[in-house]
């Protein structure tokens, strides 16, 4: 038996077959490019929005940050208020620096200035001068003309400070007059970095390969001058309600989106004229293969679950068409889910950020509703801040690599998730800065348990990291309040208990509420053994060490803040090198060359108190070891220490000079007063008066006698010379000295 009617079947059907398949392949082709073509638009559209937004809020943030410095700083305010004070110089400075700490605070701002309409002065950070003689006078008086009218930002202009100056920087502007009772007595500008808006925007636009951003003043000029936009085309046009100005985006290579296009209708064009064509081969087909065909596409009809106009025409295979639509919606559906899920990791971290810093405070409903928003959790009895801090954290930063890092920093996050769930404690961690993690703690129990629950906790993260990592963390732990309005105030309390960090040591909790209880110490009162330290050291006598463990164990026991301890052991290298600088150009060569360097990356590097100590101590021991050895090789050196000494014990001699040393040593005495300074470091009748002075303090201390008296002891026959002597070295009288 032969298979003629098979084999016809299949003849007939391998056309249609073909044809179809190409249909096919052709649609869902066109349906991708047109997918492709809207989701650039649309994508670009999101883009657009999110450079004005952040444009818009960088410009506002300066905006709020200028505004909020006018009303709330008394010294600003007073500039405009109030008439010069007595000593307008400084008053003056003083408000400059403000300028200057304004400017520092945020990288975008320029410069900022103020004037004051009463005496047309302008104020800057840099200087005070009359608005005839400043470079930004016409601006100023366009702006007082106009300010009621004006944009809050102006377009894009050349700012300079001295009139005729050589350079000049482009920013844009904005003036407001200062805020009420003295809102009509002059106006603040602050210019912002044109440079530094080009860059936020370039920023965005170099994570994408595809869009470009523009934007354009109102008076019809860009901004600053586009970059990278090649042979672009313009997608979208928005004008920024808050500046005024346009932003223009689009996608750089307008060939290839066009070339997309080309190619899109050419293939539509192909996909008729093959659908036509395989319609004719079907209904020539049908006619001789009707039934067969006809039980095909009702097995088809019947399978799809969403019938179709399509399915009139016989040549399209619609159940096929349907499920790639299906399988292309589903990875779209993925992707979108994968890119809200991103999107919240950042508002959380962005979120916590702002209600640390205090710039959004969230009252009990609005509250709900964020966390709400962010998927975690708004009920609380009470809540706790804690900064976990990795301690040396530059050498953590040489040791790991940016991957390694980020798993580390993951691993902790992930325990400690796992120790509060263990006590029912809801919390939300983020990295704020590249070394800390802030965690809010939530808890549903009373203060009390609150307060033991999370001491806990934050104490078993710290052995958990130190027993399972090769590193060490300490954390700040404030206090627990039950207003979500305070978590600013529980950051601070945070950070403050970390500023204890230097002299209680790594790798441990501080809390907040044990260091609020602690007396701290004066810093003033170390002062005196920095500069008897400093003096011994430079003698060459061995009490400097005592003088050096002194001062540090007042440090410990003064529990100073971190600024502080920074601020004293500064000191301390200024004093060493104010006494070193008194000895000859050897010595002094030797220390700024080997001794100087090392003690200021110590400093720079300062984690606590107990390792800057030793590590102070061992550059001091190396330092006194050099300047041994320099000594020893100088020809004078024993003679002048003898004469040093010889001073020492006879101090309280009235008739103790360079005559006395000249009988004494048997040497002239220019050339002995020579050579002891060359030694010590300092004059004879310097270090005599030194001597006298030192021990006349211990006398006023130690024992009950009259200033005449104690003058003296120490060798002095006139009691008014020993007076003005002794405030002179000590800044005060000796008899201000005994009431201390």
């Amino acid at each position: 038996m032969t298979r003629q009617w098979l084999k016809r079947q299949i003849i007939s059907y391998l056309p249609v077959f073909f044809l179809l398949t190409f249909v096919l392949l052709t649609v869902m082709f066109l349906s991708i490019a047109q997918l492709s073509k809207n989701a650039v638009v649309s994508a670009n559209g999101v883009f657009a929005r999110h450079v004005q937004q952040v444009v818009d809020y960088n410009l506002k943030t300066t905006e709020r940050l200028v505004l909020n410095a006018v009303l709330y700083n008394e010294k600003l305010k007073q500039y405009f208020s109030a008439d010069d004070k007595e000593d307008k110089y400084y008053w003056k400075y003083e408000i400059s620096n403000e300028l200057a700490k304004l400017k520092v605070s945020n990288s975008m701002i320029d410069s900022i200035y103020l004037y004051r309409i009463s005496d047309e002065s302008v104020l800057t950070e840099n200087m005070l001068t009359p608005l005839v003689n400043f470079g930004d006078q016409a601006f100023i008086q366009e702006m007082v003309s106009s300010l009621p009218k004006a944009q809050k930002w102006s377009n894009a202009r050349l700012y300079q400070e001295i009139k005729h100056a050589e350079t000049s920087n482009k920013v844009v502007t904005f003036a407001s007059r200062v805020t009420p009772p003295s809102g009509e007595l002059g106006v603040i500008v602050v210019n912002v970095k044109v440079k530094a808006i080009e860059q936020l925007v370039n920023e965005m636009s170099s994570s994408s390969d595809v869009s470009y951003a523009n934007l354009i003043g109102a008076d019809d000029r860009n901004i600053y001058d586009p970059q990278n936009t090649g042979d672009g085309k313009q997608l979208h046009q928005f004008i920024s309600t808050y500046t005024g100005w346009e932003l223009h985006t689009g996608i750089k290579n307008n060939t290839l989106y066009q070339f997309g296009s080309w190619v899109y209708y050419v293939f539509f064009g192909i996909g008729i004229a093959v659908l036509l064509l395989g319609t004719l081969w079907i209904i020539y087909t049908a006619r001789s293969n009707y039934k067969p065909i006809q039980s095909i596409l009702g097995r088809i009809t019947s399978l799809s679950s969403k019938p179709s106009s399509l399915f009139q025409d016989q040549s399209v295979d619609e159940f096929k068409f349907i499920e790639g639509a299906f399988e292309d919606l589903f990875e779209r559906v993925t992707e979108y889910e994968k890119e809200q899920e991103e999107g919240l990791i950042s508002k959380k971290r962005h979120m916590l950020k702002d209600l640390t810093d205090g710039s959004l405070i969230l009252q009990e409903e609005e509250w709900k509703k964020e966390m709400s928003s962010l998927r975690l959790s708004s009920e609380f009895t009470n809540m706790c801040i804690a900064i976990v801090e990795v301690d040396r954290y530059a050498e953590f930063g040489q040791s790991y690599s940016n991957r390694d890092q980020y798993l580390l920093k993951f691993i902790i996050n992930s325990v400690l998730k796992e120790i509060a769930d263990q006590y029912q404690i809801e919390m939300w961690a983020e990295w704020l800065e590249s070394h800390r993690l802030c965690i809010l703690f939530l808890t549903q129990t009373d203060l009390e348990q609150s307060d033991n629950n999370i001491s806990v906790i934050c104490n078993r993260m710290v052995d958990w990291v130190q027993k399972n990592l090769e590193f060490s963390i300490t954390l700040g732990v404030s206090q627990c309040y039950a207003d979500s309005a305070q978590i600013y105030h529980l950051y601070e309390q945070a950070q403050m208990a970390l500023n204890y960090k230097s002299v209680k040591g790594n790798n441990q909790v501080i809390n907040y509420a044990h260091m609020n209880e602690i007396q701290q110490g004066e810093a003033y009162k170390l002062f005196h053994y920095l500069r008897s330290l400093s003096y011994y050291f430079r003698m060459g006598e061995d009490r400097w060490k005592d003088e050096f463990e002194i001062f540090f164990q007042q440090v410990l026991e003064g529990m100073y803040a971190k600024s502080e301890v920074y601020y004293l052991i500064n000191d301390l290298i200024n004093h060493l090198y104010r006494e070193v600088m008194e000895l000859s150009d050897e010595f002094q060569a030797n220390w700024k060359r080997d001794i100087l360097p090392r003690m200021n990356n110590i400093l720079k590097g300062m984690e606590t108190v107990e390792e800057t100590k030793f590590q102070m101590l061992d550059v001091l021991l190396y330092a006194e070891q050099l300047f041994l050895e320099l000594r020893n090789t100088r020809k004078h050196h024993a003679l002048m220490q003898n004469v040093r000494i010889y001073i020492e014990e006879q101090y309280s001699n009235p008739d103790l000079s360079l005559k006395h040393l000249e009988d004494e040593f048997g040497m002239n005495g220019k050339y002995l007063s020579f050579l002891f300074r060359e030694e010590i470091g300092v004059k004879f009748v310097d270090y005599l008066s030194q001597v006298r002075l030192e021990n006349a303090k211990v006398l006023l201390t130690e024992r009950q006698l009259s200033v005449q008296d104690t003058a003296s002891q120490v060798g002095y026959t006139n009691s008014m010379t020993f007076i003005r002597g002794f405030k002179k070295y000590f800044g005060m009288t000796p008899g201000d000295y005994r009431k201390m």
